[in-house]
This record gives C-alpha cells, structure tokens and sequence, in this order.
C-alpha cells in the first residue's frame, strides 16, 4: 500500500523481510490493474516459487510475464530469430555476453512490450541488463519500476541498483529468521540494511567441525538421521546447502545418506543444470531432501538449512554465510572445518 503512489522504487531490505513475497504481489497487483507487466529475477529455483505465487493472477487475468533475466534472453531472441547456436559445452561467455547480446537486439526488432517492470534480487543483475530491461518498457523513463535488493546478498556482481535513480523504500523488519538465526546471519553482513528480528525465540545455530570430504559426509549423515528420525523433521522441510557447485559437491555425488535422499530436479546426476523453465522442474518427492548450492537459493526458505563445503579461503564466505543462514526460518546447522565453524561462532556471539 505504501508503493502504490510511487511508480518508480527501489525496495532495500535485508534477507527475510519479505522482498520476494512482496515482489509478486505488487507485480500481481499491477497486472490485476490492467499493466502489461513483466516480473524477472535472476536465479532459476527463485523464478519457480515466483510463477507459482502468481499464477492464479496468470490465470484469471493474464497480463503478467514471469521469467529468469537468461530466460527472457532466449524466449525474446527465439522469437525475434537474434539468438545464436547455444554452444556446448555452454561456458559463462553464453550467460555473460550472448544471451544479453540477443536480448537487446530483439528489442531492436520486437520493441517495447511492457508498462510496468518489476525486479528482484535486484543486486545480481549487471547495469547493462538493468538497462535492457528498461527498454522493454513503452516509456522507459516514467513507466512502472520496482526493484527489489539486497546490497549485502550481491554474491555474483556489484549491486549497482543505486545508479538508477530511484526513490528509496526501506524494509526493516525481519519476518523470517528466529531471534538467534536473525543474530548469526547480521553477524556476518555488517553492511547489510538494519533490520529488527520480529521473532525473538528459537534455537541457536548449531556449529558441527568436519573436515572436507569424508568427515563432512559423515557428519551429514549423523545430522539427517537425527533430524528426521530423532526430531521427526520431514524431508521436504530440509534443505542442504553447499558453498559451491553441485558439480563440485561430494555430498551431491553421495547423495544417499542412509534412508535419506538428496534431490535436485534442475540438475544431472553429475551436477550439471539442466536447463529448464521453472514451469518444467519436477515437483520435489515427499521422501526426498532439496540439496542445492547457496547461491541458487537465494530468495528462498525453508524450516531447516543444512550448510555444508563452506572453505575457509572463499573470498565471499561471510556472504555466504549470511546468505545460506538467512534461508532458515526454524533452525540453521553449518557443518564445515574448524576454520570455518569457528570463525562463524564469533559473529554470533557478538551479536
């Protein structure tokens, strides 16, 4: 209700005040009120959840495009003939500069096809897409625009949001996070936009030291036998998280722990995505476990978050911690070496 005499905003909130779900709302509301509106983001898992909190707005009343930003690039230079033979293997250079390439030169063909723009996660977004995007608007200048942010959440690249000259909307409550998960994740982004946990109960964070490799699987199977055996935690409300790739991941590759399963319906058996539309992805077994990388789940949640390949060396380790801890609405468990374990505990004491 507040954006709604504002046309042109950036929203900037911390991780779990509610951007995403406010995100497809307002582009909802927009295309219930008769906007052509666009509403994209950047990682493929997050554009899913978005398809499916708008789809009844979809459905009854149209006027409303969910897509990745790379998403956009192919369907808008398949159907203006600008997109170029997908190379194979795909390399970043695809994602980088082809696919961006063939979006800006359908718009030259296609042209304009929106009035309202509606961006989330807007920190993983490079300025020349935000540009782009733009010109998909009939006025580039004075149509709708909502950017959603996170400036402490920018794993991927610079965010650059700021540079669009947008009135600010600050978020400052935290809707999500327990008090002490809500203490742990802040403690590792100093710079991230003040925010107030609503709920101050709940457990702490619950730090266990392996070593990469055969331990950290060990320790992973110990936790999800207690988890869904001892404390009757159900699989579907698990996810496990790793600070890389899948394709890197040896707990992708172990992938049975016990009785338990990790899933992944946008990857191969190796960790390779396999690159489906959100409304393609298989819907999650009840009796499997999500296993997916922190940088792909951005924007999502779930009651337990397992964290595990965290490496003491990764320049963007505090990122990833308040990252991958944010995602927890329950409780949050990081399984790494001492050298990660310890230098997480100490941000949360301090807190």
């Amino acid at each position: 209700r507040g954006l709604r005499g504002n046309r042109r905003v950036q929203i900037v909130g911390a991780a779990g005040t509610g951007k995403t779900l406010l995100a497809a709302e307002k582009a909802a509301q927009l295309a219930r009120e008769g906007y052509d509106t666009l509403l994209v983001c950047y990682n493929q898992p997050l554009a899913r959840l978005l398809v499916e909190l708008t789809q009844d707005t979809v459905r009854e009343r149209g006027h409303l495009t969910v897509s990745t930003f790379h998403g956009l690039c192919e369907d808008l230079g398949r159907e203006a003939g600008t997109l170029p033979p997908k190379p194979d293997p795909v390399d970043q250079t695809w994602f980088d500069d082809a696919l961006p390439g063939a979006l800006d030169a359908a718009i030259g063909i296609l042209g304009a096809r929106y009035h309202a723009l509606v961006i989330d996660e807007g920190q993983d977004f490079a300025p020349g897409w935000l540009d782009s995007l733009q010109l998909l608007l009939h006025e580039p200048a004075d149509d709708v625009l909502y950017v959603f942010h996170d400036p402490a959440q920018a794993i991927y690249r610079d965010d650059t949001v700021e540079r669009l000259g947008l009135m600010s909307y600050a978020l400052d409550e935290n809707c999500r996070n327990p008090g002490p998960i809500h203490a742990f994740a802040a403690g590792h982004a100093p710079d991230a936009p003040a925010t107030t946990a609503m709920r101050e109960d709940g457990r702490e964070p619950e730090l266990i030291a392996a070593e990469p490799g055969t331990e950290t699987v060990e320790a992973l199977r110990r936790v999800l036998h207690r988890l869904t055996v001892d404390e009757k935690v159900r699989p579907w409300e698990i996810a496990v998280l790793t600070g890389g790739s899948l394709s890197d991941s040896a707990v992708w590759r172990q992938r049975t722990f016990g009785n338990e399963v990790l899933w992944n319906g946008q990857v191969d058996d190796a960790g390779k995505p396999l690159g489906l539309a959100a409304a393609h992805v298989p819907e999650q077994p009840g009796d499997a476990i999500l296993c997916d990388s922190i940088r792909r789940f951005k924007g999502l949640e779930r009651p337990v978050i397992v964290l595990v390949e965290l490496r003491p060396d990764d320049r963007r380790l505090e990122q990833l911690l308040y990252v991958g801890a944010s995602r927890a609405t329950q409780h949050l468990i990081v399984i790494g070496p001492a050298a990660v374990t310890g230098r997480a505990a100490v941000p949360a004491r301090r807190a």
